[in-house]
C-alpha cells in the first residue's frame, strides 16, 4: 500500500519482514526512505492517509486476510501460471490411483 503526493510517499510496511506501519517519506530529500516524517509532519501524513482511504473506498480495495504472505502467494502463482493445468491432471490422476489402491487392497483383504 502506497500514495504518492508531490515530494512525498505514505507506504504501509508489511510484514512478517515489515512492522506492520505506515510511514511517511520525502523521496526527493531521502531517496532511501530512512528517515520516517510521520511524527514530525504529522498533518501531512492524516492528509495522506485520507486520500489513500478515498482511494481504497473508490477502488473497491479489499483488506488482505489474515495470516496473508505476500513471498507465499508469490509462489503459489508462479506454480499456478507455469503449472496450472498439469498440477490440476497430476493431482486428479494421484487421487485415481489412490481409489484404486485402497480397492484393491479391501479386497485382497477380504479374500485373505
Amino acid at each position: 500500500k502506497a500514495l504518492f503526493k508531490g515530494d512525498y510517499k505514505i507506504m504501509y510496511n508489511m510484514g512478517p519482514v515489515g512492522d506492520d506501519e505506515w510511514h511517511l517519506f520525502n523521496i526527493v530529500t531521502d531517496p532511501g526512505e530512512v528517515l520516517d516524517l510521520k511524527q514530525t509532519m504529522p498533518e501531512r501524513f492524516d492528509s495522506m492517509m485520507a486520500d489513500y482511504q478515498v482511494y481504497e473506498k473508490n477502488n473497491r480495495i479489499l483488506p488482505l486476510p489474515a495470516g496473508y504472505i505476500q513471498q507465499r502467494q508469490v509462489g503459489l502463482n508462479g506454480l499456478r501460471d507455469r503449472f496450472g493445468a498439469k498440477i490440476f491432471t497430476f493431482m486428479l490422476t494421484l487421487l485415481i490411483l489412490v481409489a484404486f489402491y485402497l480397492v484393491y487392497k479391501s479386497r485382497r483383504k477380504s479374500l485373505a
